[in-house]
């Protein structure tokens, strides 16, 4: 954190937060938090918690109050290096079933081409 872009680590933790959920197969984050094993139950929960100051950071309009984002509210380099490896592991996962899936579709598909093969063989043999 040598820049201190507070506000802009605020806003790509939450960009990250509102991302993932589909790669986990839940509807949003508070669903992958609940899903999770207890040790990344923990992790998750605490950048979970980093969601409504990193609201208040995005979304509220210029006043004569101001509310500072400081390095304590947004350092969580060790809890988004967990989530970040998690959801690799999570798209590894997805990536292997759809090659998986890929290629059972291609053995079916040559499966039905040898069978049309056949057929039009034994069809073209019986009208000669």
């Amino acid at each position: 954190m040598e820049e201190k872009n507070y506000y802009s680590v605020a806003a790509l933790i939450r960009a990250v937060l509102d991302h993932i959920p589909p790669i986990f197969d839940q509807p949003n984050f508070d669903s992958v938090v609940s899903q999770s094993k207890k040790t990344f139950k923990e992790i998750v929960s605490r950048l979970n918690e980093l969601r409504d100051p990193a609201n208040i950071h995005l979304h509220s309009q210029c006043s004569s109050s101001v509310s500072l984002a400081v390095e304590h509210d947004v350092d969580k380099r060790s809890d988004i290096s967990m989530l970040l490896s998690k959801t690799i592991e999570q798209l590894k996962k997805i990536y292997n079933f759809l090659i998986r899936k890929d290629q059972k579709i291609n053995n079916t598909l040559k499966c039905q081409q040898f069978l049309f093969d056949l057929y039009s063989l034994q069809f073209n043999n019986n009208k000669a």
